[in-house]
């Protein structure tokens, strides 16, 4: 893939699901945080600053973790959209399910951290699958 079509690909697919990605957990954020503790946002200026500091936090991990995938994307000639839309399935999925079990907040309990992070082994392992099967199905020249 040249450099051209890597830019192309880049403004195209990954930052537009980037960006999706990040205005929803930032929601996500702000809407957990008004339900459990509602006393900061008393005004409705606290709400934009509070979910564009996580909207900006997840676009920063998502991008990043693109540009790690990056060399094993070409390697195995995986298919960038679908590895694109896995990546952000998968950080959505586990920034939502840490809000709603709480592992942010330090009393979770050890039980609640093996769950999930057992159930975020297995997103990793049917993204990573979801990507794969979707790069081999394509045509490519």
């Amino acid at each position: 893939m040249s450099q051209s079509e890597h830019r192309d690909a880049f403004r195209r697919v990954i930052l537009p699901i980037g960006l999706i990605l990040a205005l929803i957990a930032g929601s996500l954020d702000v809407c957990v945080a008004l339900l459990t503790k509602p006393r900061g946002f008393e005004a409705l200026t606290a709400v934009p600053p509070a979910i564009l500091s996580t909207a900006l936090i997840v676009l920063f991990v998502y991008l990043v973790s693109w540009l790690a995938f990056q060399p094993f994307l070409d390697h195995f000639r995986l298919d960038r959209h679908s590895f694109a839309l896995a990546l952000g399935v998968w950080i959505g999925s586990a920034f939502t399910q840490a809000i709603l079990v709480g592992l942010h907040i330090d009393s979770a309990s050890p039980q609640s951290r093996r769950v999930s992070a057992g159930r975020n082994q297995l997103k990793q392992v049917f993204g990573l699958f979801a990507a794969v099967c979707s790069g081999s199905s394509s045509t490519k020249p």
